[in-house]
């Protein structure tokens, strides 16, 4: 008797697991939806929002592994105005809760550090 091994449809960003395509379609509408602009968080300086980003290096630099054999996930939280998150990360949330007021983003795979390095404008 053959088993059938049901067929997984993955999402690029965050390496979550759907069943169906129309389950990554509501995932990715979802994560769009984080993304648009709201008419609530507002406009900063970009002063301010660059010395965040320094400010934002400094603690990854200092939380990851010296010698990046760990090379497994990397959890890393900040806490900072909803207007400051997006002016950085606009483009790269991937996750909101309403409950909590939280703002997620997940980068995976190859070209996680370099996506990131160019989001904080950073070569560390």
């Amino acid at each position: 008797m053959a088993t059938t091994v049901p067929i997984l449809v993955i999402c690029s960003i965050c390496d979550e697991e759907f069943k169906s395509k129309r389950g990554l379609s509501y995932h990715n509408a979802m994560v769009k939806k984080f993304n648009t602009h709201q008419s609530n968080i507002d406009k900063l300086p970009k002063a301010i929002i660059t010395k965040f980003k320094s400010i934002v290096v400094f603690i990854i630099y200092h939380n990851l592994p010296i010698n990046f054999k760990s090379m497994e996930k990397q959890t890393l939280s900040i806490p900072c105005p909803e207007s400051l998150f997006y002016a950085i990360f606009s483009g790269h949330i991937h996750h909101y809760s309403k409950r909590t007021g939280a703002y997620k983003c997940k980068f995976c795979g190859i070209l996680a550090y370099q996506t990131l390095a160019k989001i904080l404008n950073s070569e560390k």
